[in-house]
């Protein structure tokens, strides 16, 4: 089991309004990752979030803590700031579902040393020892790109289910 963090950027939406199968995208999400390891998670705020607090399950309000963002930094420094001491990082949006194989397997590739990008930047997971190497500065995107050069990145395909819950109306 990983001593990871789920970081999970949160903004209003469907993935904490819409119910899929009695949970919400982001409740899914939550319970899935902590199973597999990723079980203290910081919620950060973006956009106009008036409660925190919805987008985590009961089971899990101890485990999180709110991490607003400190002005200037992006999100590569808030990600080294939350992950400190060398611990794994998953990193999503609250409107992402990663279902419950997903998360073995992006726990899995992780726990061995690998960081990755799940579908079109929809997860993003990083290795601890990749995380204390991050420049700086550095967007997601950029850090991503940055490990892919040095053969420490792998892209997945979802294999089961991770997908952008999109509001219908």
């Amino acid at each position: 089991m990983s001593n990871g963090v789920l970081v999970i950027f949160c903004r209003p939406g469907p993935g904490v309004d819409r119910r899929i199968l009695g949970l919400t995208g982001v409740h899914r999400s939550i319970q899935g990752l902590a199973r597999v390891g990723f079980d203290q998670i910081a919620l950060v705020p973006r956009g106009d979030v008036a409660d925190l607090a919805a987008f985590v399950p009961a089971d899990f309000k101890d485990s999180c803590q709110a991490v607003p963002p400190i002005d200037g930094e992006t999100d590569g420094d808030l990600i080294r700031r939350v992950a400190a001491g060398g611990r794994d990082a998953v990193v999503l949006d609250s409107d992402v579902v990663v279902g419950p194989k997903d998360a073995q397997e992006i726990s899995r590739r992780v726990i061995g040393g690998r960081s990755l990008v799940v579908g079109k930047d929809l997860v993003h997971a990083f290795a601890g020892q990749d995380i204390a190497n991050f420049t700086p500065g550095r967007t997601l995107a950029k850090i991503a790109s940055d490990l892919r050069v040095q053969g420490r990145l792998d892209t997945l395909s979802p294999p089961m289910l991770v997908t952008r819950v999109v509001d219908d109306k």
